[in-house]
């Protein structure tokens, strides 16, 4: 389907991250479906920058339902070129002594959803992640999810986007919304694209998916954009699995970018020897 059809279709996908490419290449197998995206390429925000870890360390009861039902497509999931999305990737929760309570209800949640895993405490963690400071300070006690997936951000949007086009759905870049407005049973929407209509409208615009809502003339959710630090170390020589991902219970504040001593010290790191 071209770009001049897609000015009428069935839904219009507002986003081209992975919500909005995963959602508009189901809809495209029922529906004509147009995705809008305001940057020049898809991606090119939070989910081109994401972790991409499917984990039970975050969210609510809801969250961690919708991770765990989606496990299995993610373990089955290919890439265009034919290879999985998915690897296994242990994940490592850390606790200081103060956060037992935290990490305990954690190993619920694991025990809930039947995961693998292991109770790691002070010299094993040291052992699996040395670069971590040790003590009731620091990473005290630990959850080790050997069944955790590592996902291919990249592999992942190129099978929607390759999927949607398949099923004869488009993707329009450069296509920042200025007005929504809804008549007769259609959604009229606005960009510096053009303008597009469907009955339906889906808004997936990350970031700015509240101001997309302001326009349309529904309630808001008190969507922020926030930053995040992530550190990454190669896999040790003879090691049977990588180093884990490493995250503590409770969300702690990020790190200045000052001197790696005063990085580590507030993280818990500490530097190895060359």
């Amino acid at each position: 389907m071209g770009l001049d059809a897609m000015t009428r279709a069935d839904a219009v996908v507002i986003g081209g991250g992975i919500a909005g490419l995963s959602v508009a290449a189901r809809l495209a197998k029922e529906m004509r479906v147009g995705v809008l995206e305001a940057e020049v390429a898809c991606v090119y925000h939070a989910s081109g920058r994401s972790v991409a870890f499917a984990h039970f360390g975050l969210g609510d009861r809801i969250v961690r339902t919708l991770t765990a039902l989606s496990l299995f497509e993610f373990r089955e999931m290919e890439s265009v070129s034919g290879d999985p999305i998915a690897s296994v990737h242990p994940a490592l929760h850390i606790a200081r002594a103060d956060q037992r309570g935290e990490l305990d209800a954690l190993q619920e949640v694991h025990d809930r959803f039947e995961c693998a895993y292991e109770i790691l405490q002070d010299a094993e963690i040291e052992s699996v992640m040395p670069t971590l400071k040790i003590g009731p300070e620091y990473a005290h006690r630990a959850i080790l999810d050997t069944g955790s997936l590592r996902l291919d951000t990249d592999a992942m949007l190129q099978r929607h986007l390759a999927d949607l086009k398949a099923n004869g759905g488009s993707l329009v870049t450069n296509a920042p919304v200025r007005s929504t407005v809804r008549d007769a049973g259609l959604w009229s929407v606005e960009t510096l694209a053009g303008s597009f209509q469907a009955p339906y409208l889906v808004n997936a615009a990350g970031a700015w998916a509240d101001e997309v809502a302001r326009m349309a003339g529904v309630s808001t959710i008190g969507l922020q954009p926030r930053r995040r630090s992530v550190i990454f170390c190669p896999k040790a020589p003879g090691a049977c699995l990588p180093r884990p991902w490493t995250r503590h219970p409770v969300r702690l504040a990020t790190p200045r970018r000052k001197s790696w001593t005063k990085r580590s010290r507030r993280t818990g790191l500490r530097p190895l020897p060359p």
